[in-house]
């Protein structure tokens, strides 16, 4: 009985009254007549509903997303700059957003996976522009596994594996510049072609306070190659040149000049020039 009072509140304005009522149906209906009009009006019909559908609000993550393309740098708000620089390029600006207040746990989630893959691809590991000790490894597996403020660039090796992308990091101030290649055999170069699967570039800059910040689209090799024009390449993070005699004068000189401190009066010594260098020499 409650179920007849509802249906009849519900449908009170039912149209179908009696059953000869369905002809007032016929026009939604596919009948021959309909589906021939239907196939000679399809333009009409395509301009109707696309007048008819709503317009999509561009959100205000997408918005920022589109924001962070054109920009020429990127911050993360987070303490550790360089984790989250590194995760922005891999999974996207909007990607990040979406994490909202859980970072933390992101993050864990996130060194974690590192931390399986880095067990399992350990050849791939040792096969980066740096040569990686075992116990250089375990340092990398202590760090993934246990809570830290900021990720290390001995970490970063790792992380530039898993997410197979490479990373050149640049310091303004200093006029230096750091390399990171998760292939030592395919470093993009202006005389090799690109392959399938090859690793992308991206660039951090080093910013006075220690933290990082990102440009968001990646380079190519003639970017690179104008980049290497530009600063001073150092020949690792943790030790920033090489021994002496592995420089020509020229190659002193020409470092000597992107620091700014080459005298073209003075006739310099080989050593003298080293030093000079070796002194300019920091991040």
């Amino acid at each position: 009985m409650m179920s007849m009072i509802i249906n009849n509140l519900l449908y009170r304005f039912n149209i179908l009254s009696k059953p000869s009522d369905i002809v007032l149906l016929n026009k939604y209906m596919l009948t021959t007549e309909n589906k021939d009009t239907i196939i000679n009006n399809s333009n009409a019909i395509e301009n109707v509903l696309s007048s008819d559908e709503p317009k999509i609000e561009e959100t205000e993550e997408e918005k920022q997303e589109t924001n962070i393309r054109k920009e020429e740098l990127y911050q993360p708000k987070q303490q550790d700059t360089l984790f989250w620089s590194l995760y922005i390029i891999n999974y996207g600006y909007n990607d990040y957003l979406q994490i909202d207040h859980n970072y933390g746990v992101k993050e864990l989630e996130e060194k974690q996976k590192i931390s399986k893959f880095m067990k399992e691809n350990v050849v791939r590991i040792k096969n980066t522009n740096y040569k990686l000790t075992n116990v250089a490894i375990q340092e990398v597996l202590s760090e993934l596994l246990t809570s830290q403020k900021e990720t290390s660039l001995l970490c970063l090796i790792v992380m530039i594996v898993y997410y197979n992308i490479n990373i050149l990091i640049i310091n303004e101030n200093t006029k230096c510049m750091l390399e990171f290649w998760c292939n030592k055999d395919r470093i993009p170069s202006i005389n090799n072609s690109n392959e399938e699967g090859d690793a992308l570039t991206y660039v951090l800059y080093k910013t006075d306070n220690g933290k990082y910040k990102l440009q968001y689209e990646n380079i190519g090799s003639f970017q690179i190659n104008d980049l290497k024009e530009k600063y001073v390449v150092l020949e690792s993070y943790n030790k920033y040149i090489k021994a002496i005699s592995n420089y020509k004068v020229e190659e002193l000189e020409d470092m000597a000049k992107k620091f700014g401190v080459f005298d073209e009066t003075k006739k310099y010594k080989k050593a003298e020039l080293y030093e000079l260098v070796g002194n300019n020499c920091k991040f």
